[in-house]
């Protein structure tokens, strides 16, 4: 082969490479609007939403909405499909649309492209998302049509607050963001308050080949759960005073129980040489709804056993001490 012949060869080789490894051009782009304010209107024919702002592109794409209602608030999506090749003016279009609305939604807060609009006073404020911290999420069919995605972490402001959620899809994922938000005159003590919630969702979404993801948490898996299924609920403990009479313990332990639940306490020992081991627990069905608000708990624990005199570790749950008797 001759040295030109090399070169040309190369050269288609080279070519359709770059043709290959050059992206794909999206036949659209999504334009969203700039939201202004929000209203609701009652009337004989049911509520209706009225959504006002502009368009930053005076494009001829339609403008599309997407509506999405959740236990405590609406989740909607306002956008334009552009087509990649359109050339659009850069004047703002001031758009208004009403959303006819179900006599059942909650219509208290609305996200609107992942803004937040809460009713306040007759009227709507934009108030701040503040994301959920979210430590496990499971997604469960419980039988029957539908899924159950269970909840737990915590929110990030001492006062118990609703979640609100967002549901957005992109390709083959969806992408639901759990959050709260509290009214602008309301004051919360700096804590943390744990959540453990469950959430209702449609037979259709999302499907099971679909990738879920909660505030960046990837569910991968899809576990199925009967209303048998029991939770061990622990106490939180904050405080253990322990009392020494001849060769026998007691305990006297303050803490709160992390939700409004009202199921027995249990108590399990054991006991390793100088080390003693004590929980404090409840048993929940996982199916229940338990009131999002903390209990306080007093308990007297008798340990089990004789102990002779030394130096013994005495651990609670989380709370540990070492005492000498």
């Amino acid at each position: 082969m001759t040295k030109s012949a090399i070169v040309l060869l190369l050269t288609l080789l080279a070519g359709g490479l770059a043709g290959y490894l050059q992206p794909e051009k999206a036949a659209s782009r999504r334009a969203l609007p700039q939201i202004d304010s929000v209203a609701l209107s009652q009337s004989g024919a049911g509520a209706r939403l009225r959504v006002s702002g502009s368009q930053a592109e005076d494009c001829a794409a339609p403008l599309r909405t997407t509506l999405r209602a959740f236990p405590q608030n609406l989740d909607i999506q306002l956008y334009q499909d552009i087509a990649a090749t359109a050339v659009c003016g850069l004047q703002a279009m001031p758009f208004e649309i009403e959303l006819s609305l179900d006599a059942a939604a909650d219509a208290s807060a609305v996200i609107i492209n992942d803004q937040l609009w809460l009713a306040e006073n007759d009227a709507y404020v934009e108030t701040s998302l503040a994301p959920t911290l979210i430590d496990q999420a499971t997604l469960l069919q419980p039988g029957g049509e539908g899924f159950q995605l269970r909840l737990r972490g915590s929110q990030a402001v001492g006062c118990p607050l609703p979640e609100l959620f967002s549901w957005r899809v992109t390709g083959d994922a969806v992408l639901l963001g759990v959050y709260n938000a509290m009214e602008t005159a309301t004051v919360c003590p700096d804590a943390l308050i744990e959540i453990d919630a469950n959430l209702r969702l449609t037979a259709t979404s999302p499907p099971v080949a679909t990738l879920l993801r909660v505030n960046g948490i990837l569910i991968s898996e899809l576990e199925t759960q009967t209303v048998s299924d029991i939770d061990k609920v622990l106490t939180n403990i904050f405080q253990v005073d322990v009392t020494a009479a001849g060769e026998r313990i007691s305990l006297a332990v303050a803490g709160e129980h992390p939700d409004g639940c009202d199921f027995p306490v249990l108590v399990d020992q054991s006991r390793d040489g100088n080390k003693i081991y004590v929980e404090v627990y409840r048993e929940v069905p996982a199916d229940v709804f338990c009131p999002m608000i903390l209990q306080p708990y007093q308990g007297s624990i008798q340990i089990e056993g004789s102990f002779a005199a030394g130096e013994y570790t005495i651990q609670v749950n989380s709370h540990s001490q070492t005492v000498t008797i």
